[in-house]
C-alpha cells in the first residue's frame, strides 16, 4: 500500500523515510542521515498536551536521586559545623537500560550519528548474534536519554526498556478494612518516607465485593525495601507482602514482538491483524475475514499466545532461567442450576408422553417415542420406569444372590443396549464428582464430552472407566473434547483430531463384528465454518458413526429456535453426504443471561445406522448451562473377558489343603521330560479342582480348561552340544524346607501362566507337598570375578586414571555399548560355554531352562500367536544376569590394557607417556574385542560408544577403530552412572546430579512443600528413600574435591 509524501526507494538498499513537511529542516537532516539503516518508520503527528497532562509526562520522566542524611528530620550540616564531617554512602545511581538498533546496515553512520549526540566515552556498543541489532549501553541515565529522544527526532528505528528509576515498587497490603480512606494510608506511608503513586482496593474477582487487600505502587527509592518492616497502620495491624509473580510477556502494540512495550519501541509500525506496515488502528480489514500474524505468518492475530514465535520466545525465556513459577490465575466457573420455566415443563412432558411432533420442520423419527412393549430396554430404562417390571424367572432361593445374579443376566443378554450421553461440561475437572455420580446412577456405557478445557498437565480419571482427551492445539485451557467408556467394553483408540476450528475424540467399538465408531466433537463458536469444511472432516470418519457434541450450530431441522450461518451451513453438508441428524427438539443451551434465549446445540450425527436401533432422550440431572442429551443403541456390544481367577475372598483354604493332601500323588516317577512334564500337568489340575470345590462363589462357567502352549524345537545342534556328558557329581538334592523358604519368598498379585497357579495357591499349599516345586539357584563360578567387577569396584577404574594423571600419562579408554545385550544372547554358544566351562550336571537343566521358549504381544484384549525365542536370557528372572556373565566371561583381555565389565557396560583402558603408544595398545586389544564379537555373534552399538582420553595435557589420543570405524571421541563418558570426565574433576558429575535432583524436588515439591500436610517424619522418609540416593550415589569418589569443583 503507497502513503502520499514517501518516495520510491531507487534499489533494496535505499531506504527512504516518511517526511512530516517538505518546509522543515529537520527532516533534509533525517534524510541525510539514513542509508545505514533498514527500517522504514511511518512519521506520525504528535497530538498536543494540555498543559496538566505535559506536566504529568514530565513527572513521569524525570529522575530524582535520594540524598541520604544521618536523620531525615534534620537539616543538613554546613560547613561551620565543629568536628570533622560525617561521611555517608549516597545510593548509587542505578544503571541505564541498553538501547537496541534494529537493522543496521553500515555501522559507520551509526557511530557519526552518535558522535553529534554525545561523546565516545559515554557509551559501548556491541553487536548481537542476529548481525543487524547493535546493542548500545550508555554510562549513564542523561546519555540515555539524550539518545533517545535523538533517535525518537531523527526516526531511528530502535526499541529499549523502561528505566528502572521509573518503574514502580509494587507491594501488597494485607490486614486494612475495604472502607479504609485511601488518602489517608498515603499520608501515614509518606510520613515513613514512602511516596504512593497509585493505591488499589482488590475486589473478589467472581464476586467482585471489595476485599482487605490493597495493591499499592511506590514511586522507586532507596528505601523502599524498609516498607516490609511496617506492621502497624491506622491503628491496625498489618502486613505489607510481595506481589505474585506472574509469568507475563511484553508484547508491542506498534510493532507486534515480544519482550518490551510499544512506549519504548520506535520500530516500523505493524499491523495486529493483518501483519501489514501500518498502524492497528488504520487497518481495513473486515472483522469476518482470517487474519494474518505478523511474526509467524499464521493465520491468527500477532496478539495470539498460541503463535508459534511466542512459544519458541517463552522457551528462551525458560532456558536462560529468567522464568518464574506461575499462578493458576484460572477463573473458577460457578455451577449454574438452571430452573425449567412452567412452558418448557410442560412441553419435556409432552415430548417424553405424547408420539407426537412438537416441531413439524423435524422429522417424526428424529423425535423421542415412548417406548413400545416389545422395544427392547436397558437396565436403566428399567429402573427408571415405575410401571415396567422385571420379567419373571425361575428363582429357587431368592436370598442367593449368585442365582438371582445369574438369572437377571439370562434374561436380559439377548436385548443389551449401549447407552452414549453427550454433554457439554464447560471445564470437566470440576465436575468430576458429580458427571461420575451420574454416569454410575443412569448406567452410561460411552459419554461424549465437549469443551473439557484441558492442558497437558491435566489428569483426569474415574473409576472403571477408560478416559481419553483431546486438548486444543495452542495447549491453553480452552477447547477440547474426551471420551468416557467403560473399561469393560472392547473399544480401540484413534488418533485425535485437533485444528482451531475442530477438536474431536473417538473410538471404535464392535457390535456382532461390525465396527462403529464414537466420536466426541466440539465446534468452537468464534470461527467461521463452511460446508466445504463440514465435508472435509466427514469424509475422514468413516462409514458406520455416531458423532455427538457441541456443534454451537442452530437449524429448525434439528429442533433449534431460528437457522444460524452455521446451521445452515452444517445442513447443507449432511444433505449432501446423506447423513441424519439426530435430537429430541428440547433446549439444551441455557445461557444465564437475560437478553440471551434457550436453544438446542448438542445432538448427533450418524452414518448407516437405523433410526429403528435409535432413542434419543433429555436429562437434566448436570449443573452445566447445557444438559446432556442420551441416544440409547440397540446393539450387542464386545465384553472383555477379564483375567480368571481360582479363587476368591471366601475361599476355604483348610479344604482346599486337604483335598491337596488327600489326592496328591507323591510316588510318580521322574525318569525322562515327558514323565516330568505329565507329573507337571497332574499337579496342576488338582491345583484348579481343589481351588473350584473350596470357593463357594466361584462361577463355573469362568472355569475354562487351560492348555499348555505347543513348544516349538530346533531339531538342529552342534555336535559338541549332543555329545555325551562327562561323569560328574550330581547337583545337590533340595530338602522340603528349602523349597518351602523359596515359595514363601514369592510375590503375590502377580500375573499367572497358562496354568492359572499364581502365588497364592503355591503358599497355601501343604508343606509336605512344596517339594514338587523346586526352585535352585546355581552358584556363580569363582573364574568370573577376576573381570566381572559391581558398581562397589569402580574405583578401580578411578584409580587407575588418578595414577595416569598423577603420572603425567595418557589413559586411552574406550566404553563399548553392547546393543540390545540380554536380548541377544545366542542360545546355541550360550549352551557350549555352559557345556565348556561349568559342570556338567548344569548342563541338562540350565539346557531346558532356555530352550522352547515363546512370547506373545498381548494389548488389551488381543494377543498375538505365539513365536519362539531363538535369542537372549529371560530378564527380570535372577538366572538372567548369570547366565550373561557365562556367554561374555571369556572377552578377550590383553597384557598391556586393563578390561573392566559389568553386565553390557564395557571398559577397555591403556596408559602410556606417549599417546600414540596408548591408542596403539589400545588398538590391538579392540582388534581381538572385534574378532571375539563377530564370533559370538555380539552387536555393539558404534554409535553411543565412546573414546576418551584422560590427561592433564592438551594433546589427545589418535582415535581407535572399530569395524573399520572410528569410535567418536567426546570428553566425558557414563559408565556404572559415573560420569568421568577428561581431568577426572568429576563436574560433569556433579552438575548432572544436581539437574537430576532438582528435577525430582519439584515434581515432588506438592508432597514436600511447605503447604503440604505430610507429618515431618514421613517427608524425611521420602527424601531417604528417593532424594537422597540421587547425590549420595558415588560419593565415595568426588566428596574430597575442592569446595570450588
Amino acid at each position: 500500500m503507497l502513503l502520499a509524501g514517501k518516495p520510491k526507494a531507487a534499489n533494496s538498499n535505499d531506504i527512504h523515510y516518511p517526511e512530516t513537511s517538505t518546509t522543515d529542516k529537520k527532516d533534509e537532516e533525517t534524510e541525510i542521515n539514513r542509508p545505514w539503516q533498514n527500517d522504514h518508520i511511518q512519521t506520525k503527528r504528535k497530538a498536543e498536551l494540555s498543559p496538566e497532562l505535559a506536566n504529568r509526562s514530565n513527572k513521569l520522566t524525570k529522575t530524582t536521586y535520594a540524598v541520604t542524611t544521618h536523620n531525615r528530620f534534620q537539616d543538613l550540616e554546613t560547613e561551620n559545623n565543629e568536628g570533622p564531617p560525617e561521611q555517608h554512602k549516597e545510593p548509587k545511581p542505578p544503571k541505564p537500560e541498553p538501547i537496541f538498533v534494529t537493522r543496521v546496515l553500515d555501522i559507520k553512520k551509526l557511530k557519526e550519528l552518535l558522535s553529534l549526540i554525545t561523546d565516545n566515552n559515554n557509551y559501548t556498543m556491541t553487536t548481537l548474534r542476529s548481525g543487524h541489532i547493535v546493542k548500545i549501553m550508555p554510562a549513564d541515565i542523561d546519555t540515555y536519554k539524550s539518545i533517545r529522544a535523538n533517535f525518537i527526532e531523527k526516526y531511528v528505528s530502535h526499541y529499549t526498556y523502561k528505566l528502572k528509576s521509573e518503574r514502580a515498587y509494587k507491594v501488597v497490603l494485607r490486614g486494612l478494612h475495604s472502607s479504609e480512606d485511601t488518602e489517608s494510608i498515603k499520608q501515614e506511608l509518606y510520613e515513613l518516607g514512602h511516596d504512593v503513586r497509585q493505591i488499589t482496593n482488590v475486589r473478589h474477582k467472581v464476586t467482585k465485593q471489595p476485599l482487605p487487600l490493597f495493591f499499592i505502587n511506590l514511586e522507586s527509592k532507596h528505601n523502599n525495601k524498609e516498607i516490609f518492616n511496617v506492621n502497624l497502620l491506622n491503628h491496625a495491624k498489618i502486613s505489607f507482602e510481595a506481589p505474585y509473580k506472574k509469568f507475563d510477556i511484553l508484547h508491542c502494540k506498534r510493532c507486534q514482538r515480544f519482550g518490551y512495550a510499544k512506549y519504548q519501541c520506535n520500530r516500523p509500525f505493524r499491523c495486529v491483524k493483518c501483519g501489514d506496515d501500518h498502524a492497528s488502528t488504520s487497518c481495513l480489514k473486515r472483522p469476518d475475514t482470517e487474519a494474518t500474524c505478523a511474526n509467524c505468518q499464521g493465520k491468527h492475530p500477532a496478539s495470539y499466545k498460541g503463535c508459534a514465535k511466542y512459544k519458541q520466545y517463552k522457551e528462551l525465556l525458560l532456558t536462560k532461567g529468567k522464568s518464574r513459577k506461575t499462578n493458576d490465575n484460572a477463573e473458577t466457573i460457578m455451577k449454574q442450576t438452571r430452573h425449567h420455566t412452567i412452558e418448557t415443563a410442560q412441553l419435556n412432558n409432552q415430548i417424553n408422553h405424547l408420539p407426537l411432533n412438537p416441531n413439524p420442520n423435524i422429522p417424526l423419527t428424529q423425535v423421542t417415542r415412548p417406548l413400545k412393549p416389545n422395544t427392547p430396554y436397558t437396565y436403566a430404562q428399567a429402573a427408571r420406569q415405575k410401571d415396567r417390571s422385571i420379567p419373571k424367572t425361575d428363582i429357587k432361593d431368592p436370598n442367593d444372590f449368585v442365582e438371582v445374579l445369574d438369572a437377571m443376566v439370562d434374561k436380559f443378554q439377548n436385548i443389551m443396549t449401549l447407552m452414549v450421553v453427550t454433554w457439554n461440561a464447560n471445564g470437566l475437572s470440576e465436575r468430576e464428582q458429580e458427571l461420575y455420580l451420574f454416569l454410575r446412577t443412569e448406567r452410561i456405557d460411552v459419554a461424549l464430552i465437549p469443551e473439557t478445557r484441558f492442558t497437558q498437565k491435566n489428569v483426569f480419571r474415574l473409576k472403571h472407566c477408560m478416559v481419553y482427551t483431546t486438548n486444543h492445539p495452542s495447549g491453553n485451557s480452552h477447547g477440547g473434547t474426551a471420551i468416557i467408556i467403560k473399561e469393560n467394553i472392547k473399544h480401540y483408540f484413534l488418533e485425535e483430531y485437533k485444528t482451531d476450528k475442530i477438536q474431536a475424540t473417538s473410538v471404535i467399538i464392535l457390535d456382532n463384528k461390525v465396527e462403529t465408531t464414537l466420536f466426541a466433537i466440539y465446534f468452537p463458536p468464534r470461527h467461521v465454518t463452511t460446508s466445504e469444511d463440514f465435508k472435509n472432516y466427514f469424509k475422514t470418519l468413516g462409514n458406520r458413526y455416531i458423532c455427538g457434541g457441541d456443534w454451537n450450530a442452530k437449524h429448525v431441522f434439528w429442533g433449534s429456535r431460528l437457522t444460524s450461518p452455521r446451521g445452515g451451513q452444517l445442513n447443507l453438508a449432511t444433505n449432501d453426504l446423506n447423513l441424519h441428524c439426530v435430537s429430541h427438539g428440547v433446549p439444551t443451551y441455557w445461557p444465564a443471561g437475560p437478553n440471551k434465549k434457550p436453544d438446542l446445540l448438542d445432538f448427533y450425527v450418524i452414518k448407516n445406522i437405523p433410526f429403528s436401533q435409535l432413542d434419543v432422550e433429555e436429562s437434566t440431572d448436570l449443573s452445566s448451562d447445557h444438559t446432556p442429551v442420551i441416544v440409547n443403541v440397540h446393539c450387542q456390544v464386545v465384553l472383555i473377558e477379564y483375567p480368571q481367577r481360582m479363587y476368591n475372598h471366601r475361599t476355604d483354604w483348610d479344604e482346599y489343603r486337604a483335598k491337596i493332601t488327600k489326592s496328591v500323588n507323591l510316588n510318580s516317577p521322574l525318569n525322562d521330560v515327558n514323565s516330568i512334564e505329565t507329573a507337571i500337568e497332574s499337579f496342576n489340575r488338582l491345583i484348579h479342582q481343589a481351588a473350584k470345590e473350596s470357593t463357594p462363589l466361584l462361577r463355573q462357567k469362568n472355569l475354562n480348561h487351560f492348555s499348555y502352549p505347543k513348544l516349538i524345537k530346533n531339531k538342529e545342534v552342534y555336535e559338541y552340544l549332543d555329545a555325551a556328558l562327562q561323569m560328574c557329581l550330581p547337583l545337590k538334592s533340595v530338602s522340603p524346607k528349602e523349597t518351602w523358604r523359596e515359595i514363601s519368598k514369592l510375590q503375590e498379585g502377580k500375573t499367572p501362566g497358562y496354568d492359572l497357579v499364581d502365588a497364592k495357591l503355591l503358599k497355601e499349599l501343604p508343606e509336605k507337598d512344596a517339594r514338587a516345586f523346586i526352585r535352585r539357584h546355581p552358584p556363580t563360578p569363582v573364574w568370573l570375578s577376576r573381570k566381572t567387577w559391581n558398581y562397589r569396584k569402580i574405583h578401580r577404574i578411578t584409580d587407575i586414571i588418578s595414577r595416569t594423571l598423577e603420572y603425567k600419562q595418557f589413559c586411552s579408554a574406550v566404553f563399548l555399548d553392547i546393543s540390545q545385550a540380554f536380548d541377544r544372547v545366542w542360545h546355541e554358544g550360550l549352551l557350549y560355554k555352559i557345556k565348556k566351562l561349568l559342570p556338567h550336571s548344569f548342563f541338562p537343566i540350565l539346557k531346558s531352562y532356555l530352550e522352547g521358549r515363546c512370547f506373545e504381544v498381548k494389548y488389551n484384549n488381543e494377543s498375538s500367536p505365539l513365536q519362539k525365542i531363538n535369542s537372549g536370557v529371560p530378564q527380570g528372572s535372577i538366572l538372567g544376569p548369570v547366565l550373561y556373565l557365562i556367554f561374555i566371561a571369556d572377552i578377550p583381555t590383553h597384557e598391556d590394557t586393563i578390561t573392566a565389565t559389568y553386565a553390557d557396560d564395557t571398559a577397555l583402558l591403556s596408559f602410556d607417556k606417549d599417546s600414540s603408544t596408548a591408542s596403539a595398545k589400545l588398538q590391538a586389544h579392540v582388534f581381538k574385542v572385534e574378532n571375539w564379537l563377530d564370533k559370538w555373534r555380539i552387536r555393539v552399538n558404534q554409535g553411543k560408544s565412546v573414546h576418551v582420553t584422560f590427561t592433564l595435557r592438551r594433546e589427545t589420543c589418535p582415535p581407535i577403530k572399530l569395524h573399520n570405524e572410528e569410535i567418536p571421541q567426546s570428553e566425558d563418558a557414563k559408565y556404572l552412572g559415573m560420569h568421568l570426565d577428561r581431568r577426572l574433576t568429576w563436574r560433569k558429575h556433579i552438575w548432572t546430579k544436581r539437574k537430576q535432583l532438582d528435577t525430582q524436588l519439584r515434581s515432588m515439591y506438592w508432597l514436600m512443600g511447605r503447604k503440604s500436610n505430610l507429618s515431618h517424619e514421613s517427608k524425611i522418609a521420602i527424601y531417604k528413600t528417593i532424594l537422597k540416593p540421587i547425590w549420595t550415589y558415588g560419593i565415595q569418589l568426588w566428596a574430597l574435591l575442592a569446595i570450588a569443583t
